[in-house]
C-alpha cells in the first residue's frame, strides 16, 4: 500500500506544478499559472513549500 500513497502524492505534484508552473529560485519561488478556460479560480490551503505553509489564491 505504500507505493500507492507515493503515486498519489506524485499525481498531486504533477497537477499543481503543471497548472501553476511553480519554479524554485535561490530567493524562494514564483508561479506563472496556466489555467485552462474551464478553471477560473484555484485556492490551495496548507501547501508546504520552501519549509513553510502557504496559501495560494489564483484567479483568472
Amino acid at each position: 500500500m505504500r507505493h500507492l500513497s507515493g503515486e498519489s502524492a506524485l499525481f498531486c505534484r504533477v497537477m499543481t506544478d503543471g497548472l501553476l508552473d511553480i519554479r524554485f529560485t535561490k530567493e524562494g519561488y514564483f508561479l506563472n499559472a496556466h489555467l485552462p478556460e474551464e478553471i477560473d479560480l484555484i485556492d490551495i490551503k496548507h501547501l508546504f513549500i520552501n519549509g513553510k505553509t502557504e496559501e495560494l489564491h489564483v484567479k483568472r
